[in-house]
């Protein structure tokens, strides 16, 4: 069905926000106008990922202000641009239901992260040891394990068979090719699993909707990071079919 007001409307008020410096008010509001499987409200999630990290990225001074003012021109005229394209046909929900097959015996869990977060993918693979090869109760895949050019089409592949993902979020991963293939797991139904490596802002990136790990704080406020990931391996075990 069409928005409830006029598109050009809908633009007015992007175009205001846009021109006023409210670029994330901008996507929200452009978000919360059309469905949850849109694949214009992906692009826009995917917008406010990259302009939150790099916002984050300025503010403690790891990003030069003329590269984060170019990023903010960039995802400025993206905003217009999509706003620009909206047609009736982007408002119509897509009804088609997604049907999640059943975990497997052996379930299967795909590591998704950033080269500039390896270590705590490490980190993690090490806790995950009893279970991947002593109990040989999971496997695991991590995205960097295929080499060269087929390094993102490998993880594709392999994220079709995944029974779980396990997204490690950082301000990294929002500004990465890994969260394009993230978000296309969103539209797909599959079962997710962040894992809130830092204090990150990732609410409004479709993350949010799903139990992260560790429970209560992210992985860097634990004293330990052993009792961080330690208290995730015992998380995941219990995903193990009885």
């Amino acid at each position: 069905m069409p928005p409830l007001e006029p598109i050009s409307d809908i633009q007015a008020v992007i175009e205001d926000l846009i021109r006023t410096a409210q670029a994330l008010k901008a996507l929200e509001y452009l978000q919360g106008k059309l469905p949850n499987n849109s694949d214009k409200r992906q692009q826009l999630i995917m917008l406010q990922g990259q302009y939150i990290a790099a916002e984050q990225e300025n503010g403690l001074d790891l990003l030069a202000n003329n590269d984060w003012r170019m990023i903010v021109v960039k995802v400025n005229q993206s905003i217009l641009k999509l706003s620009g394209s909206l047609t009736n046909a982007d408002f119509e929900a897509q009804t088609a239901a997604i049907v999640k097959t059943p975990v497997a015996d052996k379930p299967k869990f795909v590591i998704i992260y950033t080269k500039e977060d390896e270590e705590h993918s490490k980190m993690l693979n090490k806790h995950l040891t009893v279970l991947v090869k002593i109990t040989k109760k999971i496997s695991v895949y991590n995205v960097y394990e295929a080499a060269g050019d087929q390094l993102v089409e490998r993880a594709e592949e392999e994220m079709k068979n995944a029974d779980y993902l396990l997204v490690l979020v950082t301000v990294n991963l929002f500004a990465s090719e890994w969260f394009d293939l993230v978000l296309k797991a969103l539209g797909d139904g599959k079962r997710i699993i962040p894992i809130i490596i830092t204090n990150t802002v990732y609410q409004g990136t479709g993350l949010e909707k799903f139990l992260t790990l560790p429970k209560g704080m992210p992985v860097e406020d634990f004293a330990s990071k052993d009792k961080a990931y330690s208290s995730i391996a015992e998380e995941l075990a219990k995903l193990v079919p009885k």
